[in-house]
């Protein structure tokens, strides 16, 4: 039996007469229609599609699903009085009898977000996702998209969606009365959460909860809801998950960015950060148009704020009165220029500051304290290194784990993973910027600083150990993923004065900068830290002796590496470090050679 004769259909998808006596599951009956499950079961719950239910399971008379397909394939006549199916009618203010969507109108075009549309509009079809929360840092774009979303899968939700803005609540006991009044709430009897559910029950309805973040008190009352209203699924906006039963979370990663390097392709669609940053601009300045000469600096615009919709839109607006390069140079210090939103955007989001001082005033106060000595990582951490960073007396490392932990799921920090398949943990930097200007003003910035480069020379001592050529390749695969973190403490050492610690730094990876062909940067740290350094005798020092020597070699500037290694060799026997003194004496003949 061929799969149209199993289902009771002939070749067009009609019903068949032979077939009239085959009960259909709710299935089998959307195949036939070539709609979805979801759809049948809806039609069947509103009475629309007469139904049987046997052992859990939906039986469907061939006889009734043809008069429901030619009910639904009917034109509707001018003077119908009734529409039996969705779409149906925007309804005045307060009712709720029929069809209704209170979604913002976009002034601009979405960007982008193609996948993520796409994506959880998939997800919202499903039967078993009633509760989604896009969650993502401020400035992500998360009410926009969500909002496209809502778009894009109303024609599901013939009861219509509704748009609820709780940015202006600050009690979360006013969240029920906010929602009851997009509903059309008229206050009349028995409680807010009774009302709501009477109206809601019989409906199949979407409800977006944008800016959830600050409410989350609330958030139980979610649950409620969806228990009593069988049709209702609930879109979330929020920077952190609610934690409730049956919730999905969807992260809202940054814009696409364009991978430094890379050239662009003439003709080549450009990434969505870079497309955003376009179209911002022409709203300013008609004349702009993206260029393959211009493109790159944009790129890197883009690269900078963290393919962060709102802080491209932000520093999008300076180019008014800053030239592309100009823009960029700038963007050094991101937050400082990334102010002046447009006048209809909520306070929060006139400046980048305000919206991620949004999220940092939501926090605990040990919470904010692990956000600002973390933002001394630069390109992530991993949790010893947190640990390490965060090692006050009484303070355990379970504490500190289930800070990091927390700041995941509030959108502070993004969780990722090292090419080794270790757990890492990474603050963009736009966001760790503001942890900086905080860890300053606490008065905490040396000593977190200085606690941050002791675990860095703790992490590059196993490079640095051995001679010269016998590092195990693993550690040194360890210390390109912490590259950004060794400059960063060897930065802070240079500037705070301390020459000693800085040696020994330097020294610690030296042989790393050779081997990972830094040449040029390593030798750079190695002659700043010499001639910083007090000219005491040690390892350190006949190490960074060496390493400069060597990678001046390496560098072809032979009349630099061959007094570096003879100073390396000379002081390697007056210490005692046999090994060491080979290996500068067998580096010091290579370079009279060459």
């Amino acid at each position: 039996m061929d799969e149209q004769k199993a289902i009771g259909t002939t070749g067009n998808g009609a019903v068949s007469g032979a077939a009239d006596t085959w009960p259909l599951s709710a299935h089998e009956a959307a195949r036939s229609l070539g709609v979805s499950e979801r759809t049948v079961r809806r039609a069947i719950a509103r009475g629309e599609l007469p139904a049987e239910k046997h052992a859990g399971v939906y039986r469907i008379a061939p006889g009734d699903l043809a008069r429901f397909r030619a009910r639904r394939q009917r034109p509707a006549s001018p003077d119908a009085q009734t529409v039996p199916g969705p779409p149906r009618a925007v309804p005045l203010p307060g009712q709720m009898d029929q069809a209704a969507s209170s979604l913002p109108g976009p002034l601009t075009p979405l960007i982008g977000r193609e996948r993520e549309v796409a994506a959880v509009a998939d997800l919202l079809r499903r039967d078993d996702v009633r509760l989604l929360t896009l969650t993502g840092p401020g400035g992500g774009g998360k009410t926009r998209l969500a909002q496209a979303i809502a778009a894009e899968v109303s024609a599901i939700f013939p009861d219509g969606v509704r748009f609820v803005g709780l940015a202006p609540i600050q009690d979360p006991d006013l969240v029920i009365p906010t929602i009851a009044r997009a509903f059309g709430d008229q206050g009349a009897g028995g409680t807010l959460l009774d009302r709501l559910v009477v109206m809601l029950r019989d409906k199949r309805s979407l409800l977006l909860l944008d800016n959830f973040e600050h409410v989350i008190a609330a958030a139980p009352f979610v649950t409620s809801l969806l228990s009593a209203c069988s049709g209702l699924t609930i879109l979330v906006t929020s920077r952190m998950r609610l934690r409730l039963a049956g919730e999905h979370e969807h992260p809202v990663p940054p814009l696409e960015v364009a991978v430094p390097g890379i050239p662009t392709v003439p003709g080549a669609v450009h990434p969505e950060a870079v497309r955003l940053f376009a179209a911002r601009a022409r709203a300013l300045r008609e004349e702009f148009v993206l260029t393959p000469e211009n493109a790159p600096t944009v790129a890197a615009i883009c690269r900078r704020l963290d393919g962060l919709p709102l802080a491209i839109e932000l520093a999008a607006a300076h180019l008014k009165v800053l030239p592309l390069p100009a823009l960029l140079a700038r963007l050094e210090r991101r937050l400082p220029l990334l102010t002046g939103g447009g006048r209809d955007l909520p306070a929060r989001q006139q400046t980048m500051r305000d919206t991620i001082a949004w999220s940092y005033d939501l926090l605990s106060r040990d919470e904010q304290r692990t956000f600002r000595r973390l933002a001394v990582f630069a390109g992530g951490f991993a949790i010893d290194a947190a640990e390490a960073v965060m090692s006050d007396p009484g303070k355990s490392n379970r504490d500190v784990f289930g800070d990091v932990a927390s700041l995941v799921d509030k959108s502070l920090l993004r969780h990722e993973v090292d090419p080794g398949g270790r757990p890492r943990y990474v603050m963009l930097e736009t966001v760790r910027e503001f942890g900086l200007e905080h860890l300053v003003a606490s008065g905490e910035e040396a000593a977190t600083r200085d606690r941050h480069a002791a675990w860095c020379i703790a992490r590059s001592a196993a490079v640095g150990a051995g001679v010269w050529g016998t590092s195990d390749p693993e550690d040194v695969e360890g210390l390109e993923v912490e590259f950004a973190n060794l400059r960063a403490a060897l930065g802070w050492l240079e500037q705070s004065g301390q020459g000693g610690e800085s040696l020994r730094l330097a020294a610690a990876i030296g042989q790393f900068c050779f081997l990972a062909g830094h040449y040029r940067e390593g030798r750079g740290w190695l002659e700043r830290a010499l001639a910083t350094a007090p000219e005491s005798p040690s390892l350190a020092r006949v190490r960074a002796l060496e390493c400069a020597g060597h990678l001046a070699q390496r560098l072809g500037d032979f009349e630099a590496a061959v007094p570096r290694l003879e100073e390396a060799a000379t002081l390697a026997r007056q210490l005692d470090f046999p090994l060491d003194e080979a290996a500068a004496v067998l580096d010091h003949g290579s370079a009279l050679e060459d």
